[in-house]
């Protein structure tokens, strides 16, 4: 067999987010012809906005190392491979206002989102979600299920790929249970070149159910509350 490479210098634009001009780069891919084909999506239309046609997307850098922050434990190569997948025939929600793109391990199986927005009329990708990070929808039934705040997400270390695939949270069905009701399923049926990705050598299941368990006690809860009354909303 012959393998056929092909390389092409990045197509880089620049865009104005938060008053400055930051670069972000067009994603494309071969195919087997050897031709460049740039992705192209038209997003689903809102109740407010009607998208009249597809855009050329573009990624910035923030995002790519925002991916590989948190889906932290697989070779980089295959990381940037699922991104290219997942635009092929891109699964997009909207929450909270703003445009999720699913970043999916596999067809079916997201692992988290890129938030993008239609500026300048192209689609820019501006950073990468975890699926337990706030603002998916699956932290927020995640939230309502366990009580388990964004700071919570944080501390436990449950915001990156290697908790998963490497403590007993996958042994342990309770805790197993909690996330797969909130729509993280996607997280406990990860294979790679046909082998399982699951080490399950890190104790925590146990003190983190523990830990859930005490989110949602009412007196504890009622303590919180009046806590964070006291102290105010910490910004991002």
């Amino acid at each position: 067999k012959i393998l056929n490479l092909h390389t092409s210098d990045p197509v880089k634009s620049d865009f104005t987010f938060n008053n400055e001009r930051r670069p972000a780069y067009k994603l494309g891919i071969y195919n087997f012809s050897g031709v460049m084909k740039w992705f192209k999506i038209q997003p689903p239309d809102t109740d407010a906005i009607k998208w009249p046609k597809k855009y050329e997307v573009y990624i910035q850098a923030h995002a790519i190392d925002r991916l590989y922050e948190r889906i932290d434990c697989v070779d980089k190569r295959h990381v940037m491979l699922c991104v290219f997948h997942s635009m092929i025939n891109p699964n997009i929600i909207y929450e909270n206002g703003r445009m999720l793109i699913a970043y999916e391990f596999s067809p079916g199986t997201a692992l988290g989102y890129f938030i993008a927005d239609v500026t300048e009329g192209k689609l820019l990708i501006r950073t990468f979600l975890f699926i337990t990070n706030e603002g998916t929808p699956e932290a927020r039934k995640l939230k309502e299920i366990s009580g388990m705040s964004k700071l919570d997400v944080k501390y436990w270390n449950i915001d990156k790929l290697h908790l998963f695939l490497n403590s007993d949270i996958v042994l342990k069905p309770e805790v197993k249970k909690i996330f797969t009701d909130a729509g993280c399923e996607g997280l406990f049926k990860l294979t790679l070149a046909g082998d399982g990705l699951y080490g399950g050598s890190v104790p925590l299941a146990d003190n983190l159910l523990k830990y859930i368990g005490k989110n949602n006690d009412p007196a504890v809860e009622q303590e919180q509350t009046e806590t964070s009354a006291g102290l105010g909303n910490e910004n991002e």
